[in-house]
């Protein structure tokens, strides 16, 4: 592209594109580009430029982009700009610095103070992110680095990733009962991990030798395109390395047992403490979330053996309900989940009080589900300065029960509350910004019901279909032209 711009990808491709990473999480590296793109005005739109565009979007606007769009930038400023990011992410900072303090000794001189501050900012912001960055390695290579560790029955393998001599992060597995040798082990790990299109490092540091050592040098070379080496360290920087491996899937395995062993506690003591027919390992939450009846929204989510499983979450728009009342919305949602639901879950849990708690039990005795266990949990209204209690509401008991503070199924119980109530407060406010962006769109002239719901599936607030380009626009079905003009010129006259 002669204007690039950096895209977060999962996979590698031969497709003449640079790539950086890997990066241990996708937070991290959204972290990342957030701050890169306070360093560096590069464009964050999509598509070919230039385009026909006639105006640059709201980041030209506070300095987060240098208007390629419209022809502001000439490319040669715009390939500098970019020489500067591929510095930033090989590591090369202190290069980067130099020729950055050197643009602004230029500027200074030309009296152009206003650049010369912003290239000051950009070195300062570099400063504060290479910081944070451990250098641990003098050969300033990238390397990866594998160690195994053993505890019990439960293997590790930790992974470090090094970046010109830079530790950027690292990952881990975890396997139960593995019947292999370490070499075996090892050979079998490489060839699932790096079979992937994942980033291939120059060096691969290992504790001993794997099976078939040739033939997997081999086929990473063939990957990369270029010499890979397999090292096995018995002294030096790459032992200490290696080490460092090793003492980090120690920690990282004991604090996960630690967890295990915790939920597995808390989730024996919710049992006990509130007297449930069985051990709650499948729990499903549920809330609502409105202001005043108005696109009333509900969340389920679940968690298993006490922690979350995210791919089971739903959330509901509520049909049948369009007044102050949350009884009867938790009630439509409780409907539609157990109705011909074929997987029941041991303990259902819904937020509030005994209003809540009856709604359940209602739903539950109409469809005939029985053996379920159901409680209610709520906060008590403290006087002020008093911290409230957590009430816990359960079937054929008046009084609600109390926990102690400390007491870890309560913590279980409160994060898994939480977790359903910032499930339902977000996609309130998803809806809500649908709800907004459609009765905006209806003022534009040709955009109707089913234009604008075709534009608010490609676009997720006004200020994307703002900042887009015109070709992304005309890429929505039904648009044309003049529905772009109309909507460009309607935002010119509400801005």
């Amino acid at each position: 592209e002669a204007f690039p711009s950096l895209q977060i990808v999962r996979k590698i491709k031969k497709d003449g594109a640079i790539y950086f990473g890997p990066f241990p999480k996708a937070s991290v590296l959204r972290n990342v580009l957030r701050e890169i793109h306070k360093i560096f005005p590069l464009r964050k739109c999509r598509g070919k430029l230039p385009t026909n565009r006639s105006r640059p979007c709201l980041n030209f606007q506070i300095g987060r982009c240098l208007g390629p769009c419209c022809g502001l930038v000439s490319k040669n400023e715009y390939d500098e700009l970019i020489d500067q990011v591929k510095l930033f992410f090989e590591g090369k900072s202190k290069k980067l610095k130099s020729i950055l303090k050197k643009k602004m000794k230029e500027a200074s001189d030309k009296w152009n103070f206003e650049q010369a501050a912003r290239l000051r900012d950009r070195i300062s912001y570099i400063e504060q992110i290479t910081e944070k960055q451990k250098m641990v390695s003098t050969s300033f290579i990238d390397q990866d680095v594998i160690a195994i560790f053993h505890q019990g029955d439960i293997t590790q393998i930790q992974l470090l990733f090094i970046r010109n001599g830079k530790l950027l992060g690292g990952d881990y597995f975890k396997f139960q009962n593995i019947d292999i040798n370490e070499k075996e082990m090892l050979s079998s790990f490489i060839k699932q991990y790096y079979h992937k299109e994942r980033f291939i490092p120059k060096e691969i540091i290992l504790p001993l030798d794997p099976l078939d050592k040739a033939l997997i040098t081999q086929w990473l070379s063939e990957k990369k395109g270029s010499k890979v080496n397999i090292i096995i360290p018995k002294r030096g920087e790459r032992f200490k390395l290696l080490n460092l491996a090793i003492q980090n899937a120690r920690i990282n395995l004991e604090s996960s047992l630690n967890e295990e062993e915790k939920r597995k506690k808390s989730l024996e003591e919710l049992k006990i403490k509130l007297k449930l027919n069985s051990l709650p390992k499948t729990i499903e939450a549920f809330d609502i979330s409105n202001i005043s009846g108005k696109m009333a929204v509900g969340s389920m989510v679940v968690f298993e053996d006490g922690s979350p499983e995210k791919n089971r979450y739903r959330h509901y728009n509520i049909k049948t309900v369009d007044e102050i009342n949350d009884y009867a919305m938790m009630y439509e949602v409780l409907k539609r989940r157990y109705t011909k639901a074929e997987v029941i879950p041991n303990l259902i849990m819904v937020d509030g009080g005994k209003g809540q708690l009856k709604m359940a039990l209602e739903v539950l005795n109409e469809l005939n589900i029985k053996g379920v266990d159901v409680i209610a949990l709520a906060k008590a209204k403290g006087k002020e300065g008093i911290k409230s209690k957590e009430r816990i509401f359960i079937p054929h008991r008046k009084n609600p029960v109390i926990l102690k503070e400390n007491s870890l199924a309560l913590k279980l119980l409160t994060q898994i509350r939480d977790e359903s109530h910032r499930v339902a407060i977000s996609h309130y406010r998803k809806r809500k910004i649908k709800e907004d962006l459609s009765s905006v769109l209806k003022k534009v002239p040709g955009i109707g019901e089913i234009k604008s719901k075709r534009l608010m599936k490609s676009f997720k607030s006004i200020e994307d279909i703002k900042n887009a380009l015109d070709d992304e626009i005309k890429k929505v079905q039904g648009i044309r032209s003049k529905d772009i003009e109309n909507i460009r010129n309607f935002f010119k006259t509400i801005s």
